[in-house]
């Protein structure tokens, strides 16, 4: 299910969601060992090496071997937009805000003969569980000025299994101009290039183990 729409002036964006999957599996001709042994110590319906043997013995010892294996998956998401939230003195001010989540289940086992290791080469998988995930998320997105745009946003996850992460982000993109540089010989010529390449970029990374990264590139000349 994929909806979108309008509220007002925002932007709604809603989406949900379950798939399952099952997958059958089938085993005939794998030799239990366990129940081998039990046929040749059989004194009443004995498993006979290179013998006839009923049909009933050939079961006991070679059983057919059945699983099925099944995922779910069931997710939805909901997010709203507004471009121009408020006007601003160089553009406007736009924000996002969203929430996602999921459940997802798995539950995948192997015949009890083949866990118990009495049948091998045949599929011995165990996953057995249950991962939920619910996200929410923000962003703002502002042109200050036509030479400067600043967008923040941060987002949270919350695990089941592994508990909640907090993720920001900042970032700035700008336009140099004759404003910022002047018309000294060397900011003259640090303006036209900023001209002829029309941008600069900067970022904020904290998301790095230890410290923080603050990048900035103007053109192809890049900071770190």
């Amino acid at each position: 299910l994929d909806l979108t729409g309008k509220i007002g002036t925002w932007d709604l964006d809603f989406a949900a969601g379950y798939t399952e999957v099952d997958l059958d599996l089938t085993g005939i001709g794998y030799v239990s060992a366990s129940n081998l042994q039990e046929a040749l110590d059989s004194t009443t319906n004995p498993y006979i090496v290179g013998g006839h043997n009923t049909p009933t013995v050939l079961n006991f010892v070679a059983p057919q071997l059945t699983t099925t294996d099944t995922s779910k998956l069931a997710f939805g998401h909901v997010g709203l937009t507004n471009s121009n939230l408020v006007t601003l003195r160089g553009g406007s001010l736009g924000f996002a805000v969203g929430a996602d989540y999921f459940d997802r289940k798995q539950h995948t086992v192997a015949p009890q003969q083949v866990a118990d290791g009495f049948i091998t080469d045949f599929s011995n998988n165990f996953t057995v569980g249950t991962q939920q995930v619910a996200s929410g998320y923000a962003e703002f997105d502002a042109t200050l000025f036509k030479q400067l745009e600043v967008n923040l946003a941060g987002r949270y996850d919350h695990y089941n299994l592994s508990g909640g992460k907090f993720s920001p982000k900042v970032g700035v993109r700008c336009a140099p101009s004759d404003i910022v540089f002047g018309h000294a010989p060397l900011e003259y010529d640090l303006n036209l290039f900023a001209r002829r390449n029309s941008r600069c970029d900067l970022g904020w990374n904290d998301d790095l183990p230890v410290g923080r990264e603050f990048t900035g590139e103007v053109g192809d000349l890049h900071v770190r």
